[in-house]
């Protein structure tokens, strides 16, 4: 009888597995058209129709990106999810910019010592009545050429900027000396190469043979894809095909 009470006290004091299991997984997200779960123990993200039997488990990766969901299967497949819980090759956004904006032009003014670097607001000002204004001075002894996000010394963008391109200013400032670029408001920090081809989102950059994107990796991967929407693929330094996502998070 002893031995029996004693079983039953054990019993009580033992943790609810079943409870342990179902609160490890939590609604992430719900609509009238779709749920999202996420499996904290997993870490992934499963997203199921509410109006038909149809979804998607096992995602190690899942963001809504516009008017749709950018996912990663358990292969490491990158496809789109759309609000019906349909599968998409493309994402299908639509943003919505306004034209009434302002509109700068960058230039770099070159002196005998200095490089003068200067902004010009051009639609509002379109009688060109106020002057550019000057935005920062480079002495020559801390670079031989002073160049903006498309590798020129003019650049032309427009407040819609950020919409589009949200991981680099537009008024990042590069200087090149003695063969390494730099970042004006990056101290102590040098680059072999900057790819200049695209902006968006960010740059590319090299040290030693190895690449990142600014803002976001470190330069340690052999190879880099293009980003589409969140993600990339790149290729690590020991040969292994990754996916990394805008915050640097790396899935295998």
């Amino acid at each position: 009888m002893k031995n029996t009470i004693l079983f039953f006290l054990l019993l009580a004091f033992l943790p609810n597995v079943n409870a342990q299991t179902k609160d490890s997984i939590t609604v992430h997200f719900e609509s009238d058209f779709l749920i999202i779960h996420h499996n904290h123990s997993k870490n992934t993200f499963a997203i199921n129709s509410k109006k038909e039997k149809k979804g998607f488990a096992n995602l190690k990766y899942l963001q809504s990106v516009g008017s749709c969901y950018q996912a990663i299967d358990e292969n490491n497949d990158i496809f789109f999810i759309g609000m019906n819980v349909e599968k998409k090759e493309e994402a299908e956004n639509m943003y919505w910019l306004c034209g009434t904006v302002n509109h700068y032009t960058l230039k770099v003014e070159e002196t005998k010592n200095s490089f003068v670097i200067t902004r010009d607001e051009t639609f509002f000002d379109m009688g060109d009545q106020d002057p550019p204004k000057e935005m920062v001075t480079i002495p020559k002894k801390d670079a031989e050429e002073v160049l903006f996000i498309n590798g020129q010394n003019t650049f032309d963008y427009t407040g819609n900027f950020s919409f589009t391109t949200r991981d680099i200013s537009p008024t990042t400032i590069f200087l090149l000396k003695d063969g390494k670029y730099s970042i004006l408001d990056e101290k102590g920090i040098q680059y072999d190469s900057v790819d200049f081809t695209s902006y968006a989102p960010t740059l590319k950059y090299s040290v030693n043979n190895l690449h990142g994107f600014h803002n976001i990796t470190e330069a340690k991967y052999k190879e880099l894809g293009d980003f589409q929407e969140n993600l990339a693929r790149v290729t690590t330094a020991d040969g292994r095909k990754i996916i990394i996502d805008k915050k640097g998070n790396e899935y295998f």
